[in-house]
């Protein structure tokens, strides 16, 4: 199922798809790939629910309710195997990733609880589309994008970005 996102600009309606997306944000999709690498223990080429079940274990400390809804908007649609193009489309889709400035801004002030970044986010013009390259483990992009140096806050917006890219914000 192709995602597609109709944008208006001078009264024309232009189509944008998920495979034009790649090519407008290559750093993006390169982050999903780097995250789907990340999930898929088996090198397999796709995400399976014993690999995201374990990922929401042992890598993001979900349990009980929590990892079971989780779970279930990662493999939407009863999906077993999750490709990279499967993830980037979700993505794609999701509301999280059309955030402007501000909603990102409202984000990371209410629920990751750092505020003291806020700034950097508008002098940079950064948006939605970047929270993929914040979820990446290790990622230059807190450092040198945001200029944050604190690991702790550095893991803290990597944990929350990942959870709204792999799962969709949930408002907490």
């Amino acid at each position: 199922m192709m995602a597609i996102i109709a944008l208006i600009h001078q009264d024309q309606h232009v189509a944008i798809t998920a495979d034009d997306e790649k090519l407008r944000d290559p750093e993006g999709y390169a982050a999903i790939v780097q995250l789907h690498h990340q999930m898929d223990d088996d090198q397999s080429g796709s995400i399976d629910r014993f690999e995201s079940n374990d990922f929401l274990k042992e890598d993001m400390k979900f349990g009980g309710s929590d990892r079971e809804k989780r779970e279930k908007a990662f493999h939407h649609n009863n999906d077993e195997q999750i490709t990279v193009d499967d993830l980037w489309e979700a993505w794609f889709a999701s509301e999280e990733r059309t955030w402007t400035t501000a909603q990102l801004m409202n984000w990371l002030e209410n629920s990751v609880k750092l505020p003291q970044y806020s700034n950097n986010l508008i002098a940079r013009n950064i948006d939605g589309r970047a929270l993929p390259r914040m979820a990446v483990a290790n990622s230059s992009f807190l450092s040198h994008e945001l200029g944050i140096k604190n690991a702790v806050h550095k893991h803290k917006i990597h944990l929350k970005a990942l959870d709204v890219v792999l799962f969709g914000f949930s408002g907490s």
